[in-house]
Order: structure tokens, then C-alpha cells, then sequence
């Protein structure tokens, strides 16, 4: 059977630093059977390092390489694109969703816990 591969998408929400997959987590990811290919400069924002990535066991590669080699993408924001547009048939997005906060919220706004 061949491997599948999930790819790591290089976050692009200015002001986001975060990484859907750090480098720690790849042997992990890798000891379930699954290749990691990351998006060049992925984890640039938290100090984290291509090196680092290839060095944990994953391949590194373009965002269009990442797009249309992996079996299943991750990143924790959604594409601003529709999947179809972007996916291929049987290829999975793994993202974070945010809601739209409804009209009360705006006006009532939830105070900052911490």
C-alpha cells in the first residue's frame, strides 16, 4: 500500500505566527505510517526552521508542491478559496473553522477571560 502524505501549509493571516504541525510532531505523525511535506517557511514565524523540518523526517516543498502531493492537508485557517477549486476529488483539508460572532456579539461584546 502506499503511504499517504499530509501536508503543512504555510499560514498566511498577517499577524498569525502559528503552525498547524511543528517539527516535534512529525516523527509522530510519521510513526502512524503517513510522509509529512511542509510548505517552505511554514514555522519562519515561531523560529522554527526547514532544517529542523527535515531533520524531524519531513520533506519540505512549495505550496503548490504541498497542495498537490498531499492526501491530506493541514493548517489551521481554511483556504480563503473554495476546497473544490483547490482540492482534488478524494483529497482531505484538515483546518480550524472560526464563526461569524451573530449581531448581539458585536453590540455585547465577551469579556477577555485571563
Amino acid at each position: 500500500m502506499a503511504s499517504l502524505t499530509v501536508g503543512v501549509r504555510r499560514e498566511i493571516t498577517p499577524g498569525d505566527r502559528r503552525v498547524a504541525l511543528p517539527p516535534e510532531s512529525v516523527p509522530r505523525v510519521r510513526t502512524l505510517g503517513l510522509d509529512v511535506l511542509v510548505e517552505t517557511g511554514a514555522g519562519e514565524r515561531l523560529g522554527l526552521t526547514d532544517p529542523e523540518y527535515r531533520a524531524a523526517g519531513a520533506g519540505i516543498g512549495s505550496r503548490d508542491e504541498v497542495i498537490a502531493d498531499s492526501d491530506i492537508v493541514v493548517a489551521l485557517r481554511p483556504p480563503a478559496c473554495v476546497a473544490g477549486r483547490v482540492l482534488r476529488r478524494g483529497q482531505v483539508m484538515v483546518a480550524l473553522l472560526t464563526r461569524s460572532p451573530s449581531p448581539a456579539e458585536h453590540a455585547f461584546p465577551h469579556p477577555q477571560v485571563g
